[in-house]
């Protein structure tokens, strides 16, 4: 069964859409710590939501579907968005969340995953500099 990472614009669809997601019976879903981190930022740590995204979490620990990045892909992140910035000095503004959006997509390689996202500019303008699986649901 191939394992996906959704990006965190596929997680606000989702979520948006009432926890209708579930539904994992062709794919194993991997959380990614990274994705992980700019969901909570969202929450308020005292409402509902936070404590079911909580929960989600701790499932996804307990069956060993999260992802957290290794030194190797924290280091190779700063490479490659240091190429990315020296060839698009445009985007220097935007090196913040092109770092997170680099290092899920390298991360993903430890387990051959496939990345899921909207982001389509981002996703693509790594793709230029690195090998890994990406489908954008737009």
């Amino acid at each position: 069964m191939e394992s996906i990472i959704w990006d965190t614009s596929i997680y606000i669809t989702k979520l948006r859409n009432r926890y209708a997601w579930l539904d994992e019976s062709s794919y194993t879903l991997v959380l990614s710590s990274v994705v992980a981190a700019e969901l909570v930022t969202g929450y308020s740590h005292k409402s509902g939501a936070y404590k079911e995204f909580e929960n989600y979490v701790l499932h996804m620990e307990k069956t060993n579907r999260l992802l957290n990045p290794s030194f190797l892909d924290w280091y190779n992140t700063g490479i490659i968005l240091g190429k990315i910035i020296k060839h698009r000095p445009d985007l220097k503004s935007k090196k913040a969340l092109l770092f997170n959006d680099c290092l899920i997509a390298i991360s993903s390689r430890q387990i051959n995953a496939k990345v899921i996202t909207s982001n389509i500019f981002d996703f693509e303008l790594i793709r230029n500099y690195v090998n890994f699986k990406v489908s954008f649901n737009s």
